[in-house]
């Protein structure tokens, strides 16, 4: 699932709308890659913890959500007031910023979870190739190919069917599966983490 490209030339008039919507998308992916450069995927202490994977991942998710809520008001603001946005598609970009974001930051905190440092690395990396691939003018086949099996894809097309009012296909679904997958390797991630030897544990939080 490819994002509908941002054209640079030509009298569409979408192409303002198109642009923004991306950099909405763009700015909720650099927000949950820096709450997990600066927060823990799994919550320190968790081979010792009491509380199941599956909490301790959500409780290492919550500080994300809560930016990813705070980016969801500034980004549609910002859009709504540049746009001239009514209600309803103020409504309607508000929600598909908010999806976006947190599919976004459970895809970085699983990337961290399991692969600490690489794991930004990767995310930073496909963060910076959708910028081209974004522009179909400019990419190459193979990073459009790359960015569109990524969140990036559902993500900045379903901001841009917002702003647009355009149908928004699957790209809510697509999203929301990251999300689940996303969750649910860090969940994965986290009962590892409990389970692993002392040893082993202080090699994950060294990798982080």
């Amino acid at each position: 699932m490819a994002a509908a490209p941002v054209r640079t030339t030509g009298d569409d008039p979408s192409t303002l709308e198109r642009a923004l919507a991306f950099l909405a998308a763009f700015a909720v992916g650099v927000g949950g890659l820096v709450t997990f450069l600066v927060l823990r995927p799994v919550p320190a202490g968790a081979v010792s913890s009491r509380s199941g994977p599956l909490r301790l991942a959500l409780r290492a998710a919550a500080p994300a959500a809560v930016v990813v809520g705070l980016q969801t008001v500034l980004v549609t603001l910002v859009l709504a007031t540049a746009l001239d946005l009514g209600a309803g598609r103020t409504v309607a970009v508000a929600g598909a910023v908010l999806l976006a974001g947190l599919a976004l930051a459970a895809t970085n905190q699983a990337l961290v979870a399991w692969l600490g440092g690489a794991g930004r690395l990767v995310s930073l990396t496909l963060l910076a190739l959708s910028v081209p691939g974004a522009l179909a003018g400019t990419a190459p086949e193979v990073v459009r190919t790359l960015v569109s099996a990524t969140p990036m894809a559902p993500a900045t097309e379903a901001v841009q069917a917002a702003v647009l009012s355009e149908p928004v296909g699957g790209a809510p679904v697509a999203l929301v599966v990251w999300a689940l997958a996303g969750l649910a390797a860090s969940v994965l991630a986290a009962a590892r983490e409990r389970s692993a030897p002392p040893a082993r544990v202080l090699a994950l939080a060294a990798a982080r």
